[in-house]
């Protein structure tokens, strides 16, 4: 059974570990939620991590088991009045399949309006994740006509061609 809880500073290590393992792994434990295909290098730092769990607007819900072992998280951010988003969806890739990333997402989506006072959800998916996108569809999103350039030099992994994420949506009702 996982529990899940707001992040700390002091789950940051173990949190990057998981989150660059899931996106871009080196190894044959890949899920099938990863990005290597698309973009090299670390999802994310140790320094963007930190600063995000402090950031006032920001939140990071992880998923650890009895002994605390954690095994999946997700962020939110507030965007504007009413609407908040959602990213690093992650679960370690040992574990998918097994219903933990819909439970986390609707962690989120609960926490998004009762915490938030969010109304609408959005998630920004790398356009080339078409299995991602159809993930997200089954529970409740749907893509909008909305485009956001790659961020090419934020330190979240270079493009190996060129991308562009796809907004996807969902309204909440509280």
């Amino acid at each position: 059974m996982y529990r899940i809880r707001a992040a700390q500073l002091a789950d940051v290590n173990v949190l990057v570990d998981l989150i660059n393992r899931a996106y871009r792994p080196t190894s044959d434990l890949a899920g099938w939620t990863h990005e290597s295909a698309w973009v090299a290098g670390d999802r994310i730092t140790r320094i963007q991590l930190s600063n995000d769990i402090q950031m006032t607007g920001r939140f990071l819900l992880l998923a650890a088991d009895d002994e605390g072992k954690v095994a999946g998280c997700v962020q939110l951010m507030q965007q504007s009045k009413g609407v908040v988003a959602i990213g690093l969806l992650t679960v370690d890739p040992a574990l998918q399949t097994q219903g933990l990333g819909k439970r986390l997402l609707q962690a989120a989506e609960t926490f998004a309006v009762e915490k938030m006072s969010a109304m609408t959800v959005e998630i920004a998916v790398v356009h080339t994740r078409t299995e991602l996108m159809a993930y997200y569809e089954r529970r409740g999103y749907h893509v909008t006509d909305q485009q956001r350039p790659y961020p090419v030099g934020s330190e979240v992994g270079e493009p190996k061609q060129e991308l562009h994420l796809m907004v996807m949506r969902k309204a909440l009702f509280s």
